[in-house]
């Protein structure tokens, strides 16, 4: 049984990833499939949203590292995490993450974020 769900929609412009659950090595595995699925199809302005997020591991860390790489440096586009709470904010901080990749309280500021 899986400890994760990965989902994605379109909204305003935005290609949207959720990540409900561990994200771990296997959901690092389908949301790197998902992001590129998106980028392939030009639609390069992208939201990582953790807000149910419950745990992010090693290699969770490390795939943040890696789509972030993929979507900047490969597609010239923007990613943006959403739905960081406390616990996780400190992580990706620690980690050196969040120097590197626009964060917002929600969905709803992310979208916007990449509107403007």
């Amino acid at each position: 049984m899986s400890t994760y769900t990965i989902t994605t929609e379109e909204d305003r412009g935005a290609a949207i990833i959720y990540v409900k659950g561990y994200f771990n090595a296997e959901a690092s595995v389908e949301i790197l499939a998902a992001a590129d699925n998106f980028l392939r199809q030009d639609k390069v302005r992208l939201i990582l949203d953790l807000e149910k997020t419950t745990v992010i591991n090693s290699p969770g860390v490390a795939a943040l590292m890696d789509l972030l790489i993929k979507v900047q440096t490969d597609y010239k586009g923007t990613l943006v995490l959403a739905g960081l709470d406390s616990r996780k904010s400190s992580l990706l901080t620690m980690a050196g993450v969040l120097s590197l990749i626009d964060s917002a309280k929600d969905r709803e500021e992310a979208i916007n974020m990449l509107a403007s």
